[in-house]
């Protein structure tokens, strides 16, 4: 390589972009290659990154020359996590082909090829090592649906309902045409902030520190796991618990699982282990905050309620801690329950994300919502639409139902002109029978059977009739029509039928010859490849036999001198052994000397041991003297406190029996009230129910049950209305009830008030109890001590005890002075076993280090012995032997080689042969093919056609003229309809005119109807239409705010998307992910030579699911809302190959210490891999990372076991 000025000015240029990326990190520069700029080594801790810059070919030399300077440093680099970072410069492009050779070799280290630019610091982004540039722009969290909704001026109440699941839409609506929510305006769907900021207030960080689990979904037993404040790894087969651990931290933190319904009626069921019984199923997380420790508490039987460190607290106050800021009144639980779990916790039902992203290439609105958060404006916006579409179709109906009466109206209008315009025409009867009957005649004999209608005397129902005749021959005729049309088409095929025929048994013919020769020559060429297959193998064998004649004539000499070598060093260490063993007699001596004085030492130190616990025992008591003479007095006083409390407790034992025995004859006396009661009220229902029914059974004053005539139904009804509000008995019952309820409860709570007077004194009986007990085992203690030294209680005994003292005093200092002068004969023989040690030691270094230069003779001539380079041949045969041998094995090899070129010439011609009959076989194969499918297509053709004739009743014989004929048959049958339906339509504008006057009050009747309906539909439209503007605004909102939040989420955090893709694994010949919002949803593309394509159409499972996993990564290293660190991963690698492996354990390294704060990763896995690796990856950490191994599931649930 020419080292020119810009190559030159690259690793000065590197450190100092490296220097302003990461900080207390030592940057220097090594020079190992010639000609190539030196290399730059980045060491912080525990990891080491070189940095090398140079073209493809220069590759390799560096590679290799800063492998073998990392294997000069011994053990001082042996435990670092290395990464080499090939830098290309500008102007320098490598081939996609280079790049994936290299990065995809994951032996020795890590490997990446970063294409430099004039931004150096940008070029390497997509290091997983390097920080995340902090994002600059606003928090991405938009205000809830609800205060969005509040904020423009939508009640309170509906604003709730429609954003909290639970209220129906029919409900919601029918309450909103009730005005219950207000007037249907006010609403401001106007100019709005797409996003409103969230300002990011200063947030304490919290951590996880242990998880206990019982009766839990998988979890039987009590189980606690303590995790590792950086990373924590949870490892074991499927179905052995590891996402009921996630599903236990989602249930203490919000009450819920997010993977079940948490209203569903099982969802106790399925969250409770299941044989546990009646057990409670409690799960209690503990975390730190601002250095203090808070344990959540959560029980199954009352999801919504948990205590926080032994008080009871709500969800939202939970969440607050937890995430180490204070939530705003407006802030909607569900809504942050939601958005914990969108940024906190991958589960595996995400993958469900994969999915969709596989059918359309971006990710729906739904998803988007649960994935940022958004969970309340699906909700708000799914309801919003289901009222508009309920609205919608109250006014559709109202409006068709309105159009219909008009236009019923319309038509009654038009038959009252009719009528009043025939009252002046008519006949006699008889006339108009001779008419009717005149005309059934016709019909008969234009060929229309009147027997397929009932009576001929109904003219409505006659004209019907024919209309039906007239239009059914009309709809014939296009039929008939296309019949022609097809008899045509139908000759045409046939005759090409017939022209085709002939040439198929031609190309079958052909087909056969070739198929033939094609399987000739294919037995041929198998037949020469197995004869070139034999050569080949006899070639291999005689080339393994002379590569192995001629590594043993090289390895010949060195057999030779290691055998001289090993005999030698068996002498020396013979010699050697015989002065080690003289040594060791000597030491025998001096340990025996040793064992003497260390037994006098023994001796003398129980002397001196005795003697000090003697004066311990006798200072004990003299410590204890004051205490023990106050003993008596003491206990005295608390049994006289013991007595007191006793005689009290039998005067609230006997108040209470007393108040229960009240409270007993009291709950008798509410139990019979109780009774009369419902008695009382079952008696009024059925007197009502009879009353009540009487409303629908009247039609004028007369009572069906008493006979009264009240004058007018009116009254009637007044007076059933009246009846049924009567009920004196039972309210005075009613009242009765209440009093003696209320009675029955303060003699409740006055037994609840002496209950408590006596636990209380109980309590404090318990306690004296405690005293007194004290008090005598002090006293005995006391008694005790004094026996040990000798003395008994009494009044002088103190006197006594300090001559005892004084006494063991004394003999205590002659056992020191013994024990002084036995430990110093100890040392001087020790001093002697030492030298004999140290002259021993010596002795056995040397016969050591004989004994491992003689192991790793006899192990260099073993390993050439048997090295299988050999072959058969034998080391120790002589040299000329193995020359000779060498010589006649290169002959054949020669000669053997020479057949196998010639057989693999001809193999290769009959190929050749075999190709060009193939190619004749397939042009064949494919125009008989062709010809068949043509043939074929013609059949079915000719079938269909025959069938649409036979469908019209024509075979395919027939010809042009007979379905000529039955048009015409058909246009006259069509005429002669027409002409019989006007004379029907006249004889029954006579036959109408008789019976005008009795239809019009009917008629009338009937306009009066249709004007009620008119009037009824046209205010159910002005009452239900304002409604479906305001909730057509409410839709447009909520749509326009989710969608402006998730156009906002792909501007700011797009790019860091296609970071973090890059950092898990590039798609090698594409560009970066792109993310780009499409309304409320999410679109993903990929970039490639310009053009914009679908991932999914290029990319494998593998890789779709690290987009999806980027996406998650990005939306938790982003957010600000919290300050929660933990980072919760459920089996996040399927699908994963080991590079993936690497690149998410590099990212998830990187991101712990993230610029918006460090991050707690706790991820479980099947793959035994990923286990390795990370324990690998991450044990510099000591303590803050712990793992976890799932081996089995019991009755008590699984068995786990951390790993050291």
């Amino acid at each position: 390589m020419t080292l020119s000025a810009e190559l030159n000015a690259l690793p000065a240029a590197m450190k100092a972009a490296l220097g302003d990326a990461i900080s207390n990190v030592d940057l220097s520069e090594m020079q190992l290659v010639e000609n190539c700029p030196p290399l730059v080594l980045m060491q912080r801790g525990h990891a080491l990154e070189a940095f090398a810059f140079g073209g493809e070919a220069d590759y390799a030399p560096l590679y290799t020359a800063f492998k073998k300077h990392f294997m000069a440093q011994g053990a001082s680099w042996a435990t670092k996590d290395v990464s080499f970072i090939y830098c290309l410069p500008s102007g320098l492009v490598a081939t996609q082909e280079f790049c994936s050779k290299v990065e995809v070799d994951v032996y020795f280290c890590r490997k990446f090829v970063v294409q430099l630019h004039q931004d150096i610091a940008g070029s390497l982004t997509r290091l997983p090592f390097l920080p995340l540039e902090r994002i600059k722009g606003a928090s991405i969290r938009p205000p809830s649906a609800q205060a969005l909704l509040r904020s423009r001026n939508v009640s309170t109440d509906l604003a709730s309902r429609l954003v909290v699941p639970g209220t129906g839409a029919q409900t919601l609506l029918q309450a909103c045409l009730e005005e219950k929510y207000g007037q249907p305006s006010g609403l401001t769907t106007g100019s709005f902030d797409a996003v409103q900021a969230v300002p990011e207030e200063p947030r304490s960080q919290s951590i996880l520190r242990s998880i206990s689990i019982e009766n839990f979904r998988a979890y039987r037993a009590p189980k606690k796991f303590v995790l590792g404040s950086a990373v924590t790894v949870l490892y074991g087969p499927n179905g052995f618990g590891k996402t009921s651990f996630f599903d236990a931290i989602d249930f203490v933190v919000t009450g819920g699982v997010h993977r079940f319904p948490k209203g569903a009626p099982a969802f106790a069921k399925v969250a409770k282990n299941l044989d546990c019984g009646d057990e409670p199923t409690t799960v209690s997380l503990t975390f730190e905050r601002d250095g203090k420790m808070h344990t959540i508490v959560r029980d199954l039987a009352e999801p919504n309620k948990a205590t926080l460190d032994g008080q009871p607290k709500e969800r939202k106050d939970i969440l607050a801690l937890l995430t180490g800021g204070e939530l705003s009144v407006s802030d909607r639980v569900d809504n942050l329950v939601a958005l914990f779990r969108a940024t906190h916790l991958f589960s595996q039902d995400r993958q469900a994300l994969t999915e969709e992203i596989a059918e359309s290439c971006q990710l729906p609105g739904d998803i988007v919502s649960r994935m940022l958060a958004f969970d309340d404006y699906v909700v708000g916006l799914n309801k919003s639409k289901e009222v508009l579409d309920l609205a919608k179709k109250q006014v559709d109906d109202a409006e068709a139902r309105l159009q219909q009466a008009l236009d019923k109206a319309a038509v009654d209008q038009a038959e009252l002109g009719r009528l009043q315009g025939l009252q002046s025409a008519g006949g006699s009867s008889e006339t108009l029978d001779a008419r009717a009957r005149a005309l059934e005649q016709d019909i008969e004999n234009a060929g229309f059977s009147l027997a397929e209608m009932g009576s001929a005397r109904d003219m409505r129902s006659l004209r019907a009739f024919l209309e039906g005749k007239r239009i059914e021959a009309a709809s014939s005729k296009p039929a008939l029509e296309k019949c022609l049309e097809s008899l045509t088409e139908l000759r045409s095929a046939q005759e090409e039928l017939k022209a085709q025929a002939a040439p198929l048994s031609d190309y079958v013919e052909t087909l056969t010859r070739a198929d033939t020769v094609f399987r000739e020559q294919e037995t041929q060429v198998q037949e020469s490849e197995s004869s070139l297959a034999r050569l080949r193998a006899t070639e291999d064998d005689d080339k393994a036999t002379r590569d192995a004649a001629a590594w043993v004539v090289e390895a010949r000499p060195q057999f030779a001198q290691l055998s001289q070598e090993l005999a030698d060093l068996k002498a020396k260490l013979e010699e050697a052994a015989l002065v080690r063993q003289t040594h060791r007699s000597l030491q025998s001596d001096a340990a025996t000397a040793v064992a003497a004085a260390s037994n006098l030492l023994s001796q003398a130190e129980a002397q001196h041991r005795s003697a000090a616990e003697r004066v311990a025992r006798v200072q004990a008591v003299r410590d204890q003297l004051e205490r023990g003479q106050l003993l008596p007095a003491l206990t005295t006083e608390v049994q006289g406190t013991e007595e007191r409390l006793t005689q009290v407790a039998l005067e609230l034992n006997e108040r209470l029996s007393k108040e229960r025995q009240a409270v007993a004859d009291q709950n008798l006396v509410v139990d019979r009230v109780r009774r009369e009661l419902a008695s009382a009220r079952q008696s009024a229902s059925e007197i009502q129910e009879q009353v009540a029914s009487l409303r629908s059974h009247v039609s004028d004053g007369n009572c069906l049950l008493c006979g009264h005539d009240h004058g007018t139904l009116e009254g009637l009804l007044d007076a059933i209305d009246r009846r049924l509000g009567q009920n004196e008995a039972l309210l005075q019952i009613s009242d009765q009830w209440t009093q003696e309820s209320r009675k029955f409860d303060g003699l409740k709570e006055s037994q609840r008030q002496i209950e408590e007077q006596l636990q209380q004194v109980e309590r404090e009986k318990a306690q004296v109890a405690g005293v007194r007990v004290a008090l005598l085992r002090e006293r005995v203690a006391f008694d005790g001590a004094l026996a040990t030294v000798g003395l008994q209680f009494s009044d002088g005994f103190s006197l006594q005890l300090d001559g005892v003292l004084a006494q063991a005093k004394g003999t205590l200092e002659q056992a020191s002075a013994q024990l002084e002068g036995a430990r110093q004969a100890k040392k001087d023989a020790e001093n002697t076993v030492q030298a004999r040690v140290d002259a021993e030691r010596s002795a056995g270094a040397l016969v050591d280090a004989l004994s491992e230069h003689l192991a790793a003779s006899q192990q260099n001539l073993y390993a050439l012995v048997s090295d299988p380079r050999r072959g058969a041949f034998d080391v120790a045969t002589d040299l000329p032997q193995l020359e000779r041998a060498l010589s006649e094995a290169v002959r054949r090899q020669a000669d053997a080689t020479a057949a196998a070129q010639a057989a693999s010439n001809a193999a290769d011609a009959r190929r050749a042969e075999l190709a060009a009959s193939h190619a004749r076989l397939l042009a064949a194969r494919v125009a008989h093919q062709s010809a068949a499918r043509h043939l074929s297509a013609l059949e079915g053709r000719v079938q269909a056609l025959t069938a649409s004739l036979a469908t019209s009743g024509f075979s395919a014989e027939a010809n042009a003229d007979e379905i000529l004929a039955a048009i015409a048959a058909t246009v006259a049958r069509q005429g002669s309809a027409e002409v019989l339906a006007t004379r029907v339509a006249e004889l029954e504008v006579a036959l109408d005119a008789a019976a005008t006057s009795a239809a019009f009050a009917s008629i009338n009747n009937r306009l009066l109807e249709h004007k009620r309906v008119a009037d009824e539909k046209e205010a159910t439209l002005a009452r239900v239409a304002p409604w479906v503007k305001y909730f057509e605004g409410i839709h447009k909102l909520l749509g326009s705010q989710r969608a402006a939040a998730t156009q906002h989420f792909t501007q700011e955090y797009g790019p860091r998307t296609a970071v973090i893709q890059r950092r898990l694994r590039p798609v090698y010949g594409f560009g970066d992910i792109e993310v780009a919002s499409k309304g409320s949803s999410i679109a993903v593309q990929v970039k490639r030579n310009d053009e914009s394509l679908r991932p999914t159409d290029y990319f494998s499972q593998s890789q779709v699911q690290t987009l999806v996993l980027g996406l998650f990564l990005t939306a938790c290293s982003s957010q600000t809302w919290s300050g929660f660190s933990s980072v919760m991963m459920d089996d996040p690698v399927t699908h994963f190959d080991d590079l993936n492996t690497y690149a998410l354990l590099d990212l998830i390294s990187g991101l712990q210490n993230s610029p918006e704060g460090s991050k707690q990763f706790v991820i479980s896995t099947c793959d035994e891999k990923l286990l390795q690796l990370a324990r690998q990856k991450f044990r510099h950490l000591g303590d803050t990372a712990k793992f976890y191994s799932f081996s089995a599931i019991g009755a008590n649930g699984p068995k786990v076991a951390e790993i050291p």
